[in-house]
């Protein structure tokens, strides 16, 4: 009927009824004042309950906006974690129809690289021989503020004992760039650097504890005289490489290895200071 309908429009229009009812008040203050009515008291009267009103209305607006606002932040922390959640089953299935073993790591390297571009990283462990073949990817995780590095070498002696001067040589080199990027990003990104006196026979990253690249080193004679004076070659950027991402029976498997490792580098590991 119509007058239920003129009702649910005043409950859902409550601004306009209390105009509505402010208009009526002051229209019948003025019919009976014309009338020789003293109409005062209620002039007063009906005024302090229009301001009543209207102080109702407002502090019920700001209520709801404010509840508004914290559902919308909600709303907008809730999508923020599907988004990084669905971000994270792309990268798995996407790398599912991929090979997960390659000949080399010059390739896995490279996707460790997109990998940090397109990520927000927040922590980032190395198990190099001397770091040289994965600088860049050091230096990508450096580039993140906020982001944390740590990075595990061979111990030069170690290198010179095994007789590869080669390798003792680019350990020193990485050793000193990585004491420049530590004043380099100071104040951007954290880097610790540590060396191992035991022999390293495996060289991984692992990113966030999301994303794992591993692969061994070999310990080959050297015949060739590449390096005069050497008579062992260590080698990995010519070894097959893993990559795997979290959430993947690849990751798993590897990931023990992995963290057995660090665990067993922390025994024997000297911290280089910058």
């Amino acid at each position: 009927m119509w007058w239920k309908r003129i009702l649910s429009w005043l409950r859902h229009e409550p601004d306009s009824t209390i105009a509505i009812i402010v208009a009526v008040i002051v229209i019948t203050l003025s019919v009976l004042f014309s009338l020789g009515h003293t109409t005062l008291p209620w002039a007063l009267a009906g005024m302090t309950a229009a301001y009543v009103a209207l102080l109702v209305g407002n502090v019920r607006d700001r209520l709801n906006s404010r509840s508004r606002d914290e559902v919308i932040r909600g709303l907008e922390r809730a999508v923020g974690e599907q988004t990084r959640a669905v971000r994270e089953l792309s990268d798995v299935v996407r790398h599912l129809s991929e090979p997960v073993v390659y000949p080399t790591q010059h390739i896995p390297y490279a996707r460790l690289r997109e990998y940090i571009a397109r990520h927000k990283v927040r922590d980032a462990v190395f198990l190099q021989y001397s770091g040289q073949a994965c600088a860049e990817v050091i230096e990508a995780v450096l580039l993140k503020k906020g982001a944390r590095a740590t990075v595990y070498l061979q111990d030069e002696g170690t290198a010179r004992d095994i007789g590869s001067k080669f390798q003792e040589n680019r350990i020193a080199t990485s050793i000193s760039n990585l004491r420049k990027w530590q004043r380099k990003y100071d104040g951007i990104s954290e880097l610790t650097v540590y060396q191992c006196t035991m022999p390293m026979t495996v060289r991984a990253i692992m990113i966030d504890d999301r994303l794992l690249c591993m692969g061994p080193y070999t310990y080959e004679p050297e015949a060739d005289e590449k390096h005069p004076g050497d008579t062992v070659e260590v080698s990995g950027h010519d070894v097959a490489t893993v990559i795997a991402h979290r959430g993947t029976g690849n990751f798993d498997a590897l990931r023990q290895t992995f963290d057995s490792l660090v665990r067993k580098y922390e025994l024997v590991a000297r911290r280089i200071e910058p």
